[in-house]
C-alpha cells in the first residue's frame, strides 16, 4: 500500500464507483424486467375481467342516469304543479288587480295633469316677467336716450343762442 500514489488511489476509487454503478445498473434492469413480465401476466389474466367489469359499470352508470332522469322528471313536474297552482290562485286576483292598477294609473294621470297646469302657469307667468322686464328696460333706455339727445339738442340751442347773442352784441 506504501507504493500506491494519490493517483493511482484516485484511480482505483473511481474504478470501483463505476463498477458498482454498473452493477447497480444491472440489477435495475433485470428487476425492471421481471415487473415488466409479472406486469403482462396480470395483463393476460385480466383481459376477461375487464370486459365483466366494463359491463358491469355501463349497467351501474345506467342504472345511476335512470335515476337521476326520474328524479330530474319529478322535480320539474312538481315544480310545473306549483307554478300552475300559483297561476290559478293569482288568476282569482287578476281582476282585483287590474281595477287597482287602473285606478292608481288614474289617479297618476290627474296629479301629472295638475302638476304639468302649474308648471305651465309659472313658466307663462316668469315668460311674462321676462317680457316685461325686457320691454321696461328697452323703455328707460329709450328714455335715456331721448333725454341724452333733448339735452344735447338743448346745450346746441344754448350755444347756437349764445353765438347769436354774440354776434347781435358786434353788429
Amino acid at each position: 500500500m506504501e507504493d500506491l500514489s494519490k493517483d493511482r488511489l484516485m484511480r482505483l476509487q473511481v474504478e470501483q464507483l463505476e463498477k458498482e454503478k454498473r452493477d447497480m445498473n444491472e440489477r435495475l434492469r433485470v428487476v425492471a424486467k421481471r415487473i415488466d413480465h409479472i406486469e403482462r401476466a396480470y395483463r393476460k389474466d385480466e383481459r376477461p375481467l375487464l370486459a365483466h367489469d366494463y359491463a358491469e359499470q355501463q349497467a351501474a352508470d345506467r342504472t345511476t342516469f335512470e335515476a337521476l332522469q326520474k328524479a330530474r322528471v319529478e322535480n320539474s313536474l312538481a315544480a310545473h304543479n306549483d307554478a300552475v297552482a300559483t297561476k290559478k290562485r293569482l288568476s282569482r286576483m287578476l281582476s282585483d288587480f287590474g281595477a287597482y292598477k287602473s285606478t292608481i294609473i288614474a289617479k297618476r294621470q290627474v296629479e301629472h295633469k295638475q302638476k304639468h297646469a302649474v308648471a305651465m302657469e309659472k313658466m307663462q307667468e316668469e315668460k311674462n316677467e321676462r317680457i316685461e322686464a325686457y320691454n321696461a328696460k328697452k323703455e328707460a333706455e329709450r328714455r335715456e336716450r331721448e333725454e341724452a339727445e333733448a339735452a344735447v339738442r338743448a346745450s346746441e340751442e344754448e350755444r347756437q343762442r349764445e353765438e347769436a347773442g354774440e354776434y347781435t352784441c358786434f353788429l
